[in-house]
């Protein structure tokens, strides 16, 4: 009875570190995102301790359910949802040992904070996870996350995310990091440990599949993230468009689904690399866009010449498929993935995964720069946030959260220092008008230029007359464009009690009934069609 107790306690575990996935590689891919995220980008603002942040929203994954110790947060990792059997082996005489289900995708549990469960009640929302093994059942159980994507979006004082929100987007970013993994996007059992759960009594690599490629040596230990692949290297996956999570997870997974195999579905029914070439233990397909920049990138090339062509590993032949041979038939559906093999995915998966987290990353705090330059000065404020970009302290840069609506907007204020005035937005902004609204779907630049002004003091009820320009005569010049006062040029303000210019000429003349500054219409006497701002600085 205590032994037959102990394979119970040793299968429940067992089954628990299958689902579970390694917290410390998660953490070293995020690592790796933000590392590429400054290489690529030096000057592009960081969010405060990010990859701390980062890193204690992955140490979320394993959390085991509340009314439950074997289901938990692993159950949803899987994209397609979880479905797996742990069929029986004809050598010990089983046809079953147990099964797990889950019934959102790691894209649903993350990220669609409206997913219903169709299994449910009156659309009740949640995602249910159940598992037996060995007549054992567990669940089912029903829970809502409460590290999705909706509730990652609140801002501090400055618009950027908040320190809550940057921790839960880090357990959603540890989601996307898996659909980067084969075993995720094909539904595999994993890891496999390397020793038999609860004993220390070491599994031989011949008898074990390996599932789990983020690993280095399939002993729970975390690969390295060698640092090549940072820069030039563009991304593999391009995100340029991208307007909603989803699409994040949905590209990366394709990617993953359609140049990868995985233990358990070698060969089965379902899209991947086809096999061009194979020898007494390998079968290989064809190099992956991953498997030649990874020769660039680490010190091991994945891609090789077989027999003539180029290619790569995707399943290795080992015991169950040479056992099959007996049969008279051996069957390519047992060939699986070894040590070799589940490094060589890392090493390609490995950048591909962290390049495209950075693109995710930039896409929920995008950054706006703004520049304030020109012949005058002025400060650029924001709203939200309300920073302030002086001319002093231009370029300046701030990261804004996304939103429930989607990308974030943000209104932009210009404001000219007295004695200039504000001539306009360019760049992705555009304009005349001392505010305007830009809507961050990636990173942008806004750029307020300031150009001097002339300011011609009077007084109200006191007649003036301004000769702004006497050398040269206005009539026919097409000189330069002077730039001092007196020889102003261009943009004459109308106010209140200022009579009409009349014939085209030099002189303005009128009596003020208003105090305050005005601005007004255009008036070009340069026939070059030269411009210059001037302001009315009326006192009482």
């Amino acid at each position: 009875m205590t032994n037959a107790m102990r394979l119970l306690g040793i299968s429940i575990v067992g089954l628990v570190e299958a689902f579970g996935h390694e917290i410390s590689t998660h953490q070293l891919i995020g690592d790796a995102a933000v590392a590429y995220l400054q290489n690529s980008q030096p000057k592009r603002p960081l969010l405060t301790d990010l990859q701390y942040r980062l890193r204690n929203g992955a140490a979320n994954e394993d959390n085991s359910f509340p009314d439950s110790s074997v289901l938990g947060r692993y159950m949803f990792h899987f994209y397609p949802p979880l479905n797996f059997v742990l069929r029986g082996n004809p050598l010990v005489n089983v046809d079953y040992f147990g099964s797990a289900t889950g019934s959102c995708t790691s894209e649903a549990w993350g990220v669609e904070d409206t997913q219903t469960n169709p299994g449910q009640p009156n659309g009740q929302r949640g995602c249910t996870a159940s598992a037996d093994f060995l007549g054992i059942d567990w669940g089912p159980e029903t829970v809502v996350n409460n590290l999705r994507w909706d509730q990652d979006l609140a801002t501090d004082t400055t618009g950027a995310p908040s320190t809550a929100s940057v921790v839960g987007f880090g357990y959603v970013v540890h989601l996307l990091e898996d659909a980067g993994s084969p075993a995720h996007t094909r539904n595999d059992f994993h890891p496999c440990p390397a020793i038999v759960p609860g004993t220390g009594i070491p599994i031989p690599e011949f008898i074990r599949p390996y599932c789990d490629p983020f690993e280095n040596t399939n002993d729970h230990s975390a690969p390295d993230m060698l640092p090549g692949f940072l820069s030039p290297n563009p991304p593999i996956i391009s995100t340029t468009g991208f307007r909603a999570p989803q699409q994040f997870f949905d590209s990366l997974q394709m990617f993953v689904s359609d140049n990868y195999y995985s233990s358990n579905t070698v060969f089965q029914q379902l899209s991947g690399p086809d096999s061009v070439v194979d020898d007494l233990r390998y079968f290989y397909g064809d190099c992956s866009p991953a498997a030649i920049i990874s020769a660039a990138s680490v010190a091991a090339n994945t891609c090789h010449t077989v027999q003539g062509f180029q290619a790569r590993k995707i399943a290795a032949k080992g015991f169950l498929y040479y056992a099959s041979c007996f049969g008279g038939k051996c069957g390519k559906t047992l060939a699986t993935i070894d040590t070799t093999i589940a490094k060589e995915q890392f090493a390609e998966l490995g950048p591909v995964i962290a390049q495209h987290v950075a693109a995710f990353i930039e896409f929920f705090a995008p950054a706006l720069t703004m520049n304030v330059n020109g012949g005058g000065t002025g400060q650029v404020t924001t709203d939200p946030g309300m920073q302030n970009c002086k001319t002093s302290s231009s370029p300046c840069s701030a990261l804004f959260a996304q939103t429930l609506n989607g990308a974030p907007s943000v209104t932009l204020t210009a404001t000219p220092d007295p004695g200039f005035s504000f001539a306009g937005w360019t760049e992705d902004c555009s304009g005349t008008s001392t505010s305007v609204s830009v809507t961050l779907t990636t990173d942008k630049t806004c750029t307020a230029t300031f150009q001097g002004l002339c300011i011609l003091n009077g007084e109200v009820g006191v007649p003036f007359s301004v000769d702004l320009y006497t050398i040269p005569a206005c009539t026919g010049y097409s000189g330069p464009p002077p730039t001092s006062c007196g020889l102003a040029h261009g943009s004459i303000p109308f106010a209140p009690g200022i009579g009409s210019i009349g014939p085209p000429g030099c002189t303005i003349s009128g009596v003020p009934t208003q105090a305050g500054i005005f601005l007004g219409d255009t008036f070009l006497f340069d026939p070059a069609g030269y411009e210059f701002p001037v302001e009315f600085d009326i006192a009482p």
